[in-house]
């Protein structure tokens, strides 16, 4: 008899979890949660089950429940109205289920318009955001909801089940939660020579800063459109050699505007010989700061242009420069905190994504000082605050702001290879001056960055006179001297 009232119980509560469908349950103080909602009798309230647990609401406090649509029925109901043949319609739709987090839908609607029309450039871009960002982590929120859940299972005393775990969670980049449980594992069994082994190296990480989260959010990072824009900006004349590619026909719109300027003008088939250039020999023409085009024609067509590749400032930033950065500005304690310290956020995150290296540079080429200075000064790279912080008090001329946690000086003087190699990365980028980006990037955190070109010797290419064309600052002359009156 058991036996078959404890089935019956099993199978209503199947059928009730099979029905049950989200709703939002919307208090008197205007608070709203969005979950599976049960009424409790016993207690006179409601149960609101959620992604994070369970919480009760006394009824009350209640105003009102209502249906609530989860982002992927949102989508579906969206689709149902949206026409087959309305391009428009269907990328709107796939730039708002990016942003709702539904990733393969997005995708989906993003492929489905490629396939009628190749040459969708904004397609092709947010396409390959979606597949950047899942490569690059997953969901932190919801791998922490794993490990809980995971964690929860586990018996109070199965040493193998807390090694297990730690192992899944070091995996995932989740350092602190593997402390957690591989020291639960070692006060059990303290003979446990691999959850040691694990424990040292969690340990050393942390304690180096080696990350300061599981993951970071898409919209706290640089898009890959805006990557584009970094490369192009510095790119270097004489030393990079990239994958670039030219879409939208710009390389003719290139040759119709230079018509009249330049070898255009005295050679009326240089454009075939330009043509007939290699890709990197037509970006370093188009690029030439000394070429004779309107700067905002030039703005124009570089929309069009794409480096798919790191230049050697990226190259060198991500194999010599970050890791001095990340060990002594981009630590827990310090910028790599999770908000940042001082309205500077360092995403110091143990991945080779391209958007965390671009979005780091950013950060350090935007920054200045409370007391002045550029964290990278191109105009005059010895005062560049990521040199200076990391002097001795004595030798620096703007050290360190005071910390509760002494700053450890990284450089004894100015003649050491490491400061010297710094030094010369910051000299090496690629204009005087700062570019400007024209980024769309909204940096987080409060921070604000001068990426607006402002701030220094402005890069020949940027003076231009009243048609476009770059001249040359007049020389001051001097006034001629009044001869003196005979008296």
């Amino acid at each position: 008899m058991n036996k078959v009232v404890l089935s019956l119980v099993l199978v209503l509560l199947f059928v009730s979890g099979a029905i049950a469908k989200t709703q939002a349950l919307v208090r008197k103080d205007g608070r709203r949660h969005v979950g599976l909602i049960t009424k409790v009798k016993d207690k006179n309230g409601y149960n609101v089950q959620m992604r994070i647990g369970v919480i009760f609401v006394p009824a009350d406090e209640v105003a009102r429940i209502e249906d609530a649509t989860t982002p992927l029925e949102e989508f579906h109901s969206k689709l149902a109205k949206v026409k087959p043949d309305n391009v428009k319609a269907r990328y709107r739709l796939a730039q708002w289920a990016f942003k709702k987090g539904l990733l393969s839908e997005a995708a989906g609607i993003l492929e489905a318009i490629l396939k009628n029309d190749a040459k969708h450039e904004r397609a092709k871009l947010l396409l390959e955001e979606i597949e950047a960002k899942k490569k690059r982590t997953e969901d932190p929120a919801k791998l922490r909801e794993e490990y809980f859940k995971r964690r929860a299972a586990i018996r109070a005393n199965d040493v193998k089940g807390y090694l297990r775990l730690g192992k899944w969670a070091y995996e995932k980049k989740l350092l602190r939660e593997a402390k957690v449980v591989l020291t639960t594992a070692l006060k059990l069994n303290p003979q446990l020579v691999e959850a040691a082994t694990l424990l040292n190296k969690i340990n050393t990480a942390i304690a180096a800063g080696d990350v300061s989260t599981a993951g970071v959010e898409d919209k706290h990072l640089l898009s890959v459109a805006d990557i584009y824009k970094v490369r192009l900006e510095e790119f270097n004349q004489k030393g990079d050699f990239v994958r670039v590619k030219y879409r939208n026909r710009v390389l003719q719109r290139f040759v119709t505007a230079m018509s009249g300027r330049d070898e255009f003008k005295d050679n009326m088939r240089f454009g075939e010989k330009f043509m007939g250039y290699t890709p990197i020999e037509k970006l370093k023409y188009i690029l030439n700061p000394e070429r004779d085009i309107a700067p905002a024609t030039l703005g124009t067509l570089k929309k069009d242009i794409l480096i798919e590749t790191d230049p050697v400032f990226m190259k060198t930033f991500r194999s010599k420069i970050w890791p001095v950065v990340r060990q002594n500005c981009a630590t827990m304690a310090c910028h790599g905190a999770p908000e940042g310290v001082g309205k500077v956020k360092l995403f110091n995150v143990p991945t080779r994504d391209g958007k965390i290296a671009y979005t780091n540079f950013i950060v350090l080429a935007g920054t200045s000082g409370k007391n002045g200075g550029r964290t990278l000064d191109r105009d005059t790279p010895h005062e560049s605050l990521l040199l200076e912080y990391l002097l001795p008090k004595s030798q620096a001329k703007r050290p360190h702001p005071a910390t509760k946690k002494a700053i450890r000086n990284l450089f004894k003087n100015r003649e050491q290879p490491a400061y010297k190699f710094i030094h010369g990365w910051i000299s090496s980028l690629s204009t005087p001056g700062y570019p400007d980006y024209h980024l769309e990037y909204k940096p987080p955190f409060g921070m604000k960055l001068n990426l607006s070109g402002g701030g220094g010797t402005l890069p020949p290419r940027n003076r231009s006179g009243k048609d476009g064309a770059r001249v040359e600052p007049k020389p001051k002359v001097k006034p001629k001297a009044k001869p003196k009156e005979k008296r």
